[in-house]
């Protein structure tokens, strides 16, 4: 499944990086993908975009982050994608858990043209 959601989301994240990173030259953008919790019972994978901020002040936000993550991977893995500012808010702007295992990736898969309008508010 990771494979399939990389395969799926890692290009257009890269291109997403490349054009925000264009329009926005004061902003660092970054692509990131791998494993995630592997001390944990977490077990998961995450590819994310970030968005971070230079001169921010200690009580703004640095960053803001596009992330699907996909957990229990040695079990029935579970998919999580979200939009989350960094610290100190943590404040999360939307996200979407498919608890059930069984259509994760095509759910994401469908929301798809989503993600990109997401990214690009």
């Amino acid at each position: 499944m990771k494979d399939r959601i990389e395969a799926m989301y890692r290009p257009l994240l890269d291109s997403l990086a490349v054009d925000l990173g264009r329009r926005y030259p004061a902003v660092r953008f970054q692509v990131y993908s791998g494993a995630i919790g592997s001390q944990t019972t977490y077990q998961g994978w995450q590819i994310r975009l970030e968005a971070v901020f230079a001169g921010r002040g200690s009580d703004e936000a640095d960053c803001v982050a596009l992330s699907i993550d996909l957990c229990h991977l040695d079990r029935q893995p579970r998919v999580m994608a979200d939009v989350i500012w960094g610290a100190p808010s943590g404040e999360c702007e939307a996200s979407l858990c498919d608890w059930s295992g069984t259509q994760a990736d095509l759910t994401l898969a469908s929301r798809g043209e989503n993600v990109e309008r997401t990214v690009t508010l």
